[in-house]
Parts: structure tokens; C-alpha cells; sequence
């Protein structure tokens, strides 16, 4: 299995992933997909290269999303994996933040260009801005808006 394989299989599949999916897709063994994943280090970059060359760069919108990806049997508990309100369940959950920034160009093809795993011990509630974002593949620059909100602005 290559990372190419593996980033088409999560562009592919954006309604949940795991080990046991991705190898029922990509036809090897979920052992196989866990022991590739535990042998690099992925981030940001990597899903943005992938995206990108699927995406017209000019005139789309950027959406960021925040979900709480359930970890109920998560023990003992880390700074990834905390309590968190999920909008999901309305209530606080064990889990890990995940935020994801979504790319939706003037063809309407939707991908995520870049994602950040929330730490709590690190980010306090209601502190997180685009600003973390500046200077990541895909995204150049961020600057306060008339309302005082964060604004993000896409480069390729």
C-alpha cells in the first residue's frame, strides 16, 4: 500500500473512516493499512498536495468544521483524547477534536485541504482562530474583518 492509495481511499470515503474500511476498499488486511499508518507521519501537507490538483484554486470558499470523533473506551484519557461537547450527541463526550478545513472551488468539488487535531491542554474554549492556519499549504494569509471575525484567505 503507498500514501497515494491511501489519501485517494480517505478523498473517497468521507463519511468515516477506519482500518477495517480502508482494507475492505484497498483489499489488503486491516493490520496491514494500521501498520502503514504507524510507520510515517502524515499532516496537513500531505492531504493538501493530494487535494489540490482536484480543486480550481480562484473564487471557492473555505469552510472550517469542528467534530468530536468518539473515543467512549478511550482509557486512561490524553491530551488528545478529553472531554468535549459534541453537537452531535448535546452533551459532553470522551473523544478527539478534530478540525478540518474544507475547500469548495466554483465547480462545486468539495475537499478537505487541512486538518488540526484540537488540544485542549494547549488551546483554551473559544480561543481557536484561522490565524494557526497562516502560512499552511493551501492557505496564505489571515487578517480581522470589519466585524472583528478572522478572515482566511486561499492561495495555491
Amino acid at each position: 500500500m503507498t500514501i497515494e492509495e491511501y489519501m485517494s481511499y480517505l478523498l473517497s470515503s468521507p463519511a468515516g473512516s477506519s482500518c477495517v474500511k480502508a482494507g475492505q476498499v484497498l483489499e489488503v488486511s486491516h493490520d496491514e493499512v494500521n501498520r502503514f499508518l504507524l510507520q510515517g507521519s502524515y499532516g496537513g501537507r500531505d492531504l493538501y498536495e493530494k487535494a489540490a490538483v482536484h480543486l480550481v484554486a480562484a473564487g471557492g470558499t473555505l469552510t472550517v468544521d469542528d467534530s468530536v470523533l468518539d473515543k467512549p473506551y478511550a482509557q486512561p484519557e490524553t491530551e488528545l483524547i478529553t472531554h468535549l461537547y459534541s453537537g452531535k450527541h448535546h452533551r459532553v463526550v470522551k473523544g478527539t477534536g478534530l478540525i478540518t478545513l474544507l475547500y469548495t472551488d466554483i465547480k462545486g468539488v468539495s475537499l478537505p485541504v487541512n486538518f488540526r487535531v484540537y488540544d485542549k491542554s494547549r488551546v483554551k474554549p473559544g480561543m481557536i482562530t484561522f490565524r494557526k492556519w497562516s502560512g499552511s499549504p493551501g492557505v496564505g494569509s489571515s487578517s480581522q474583518s470589519s466585524n472583528g471575525r478572522q478572515l482566511v484567505c486561499f492561495h495555491s
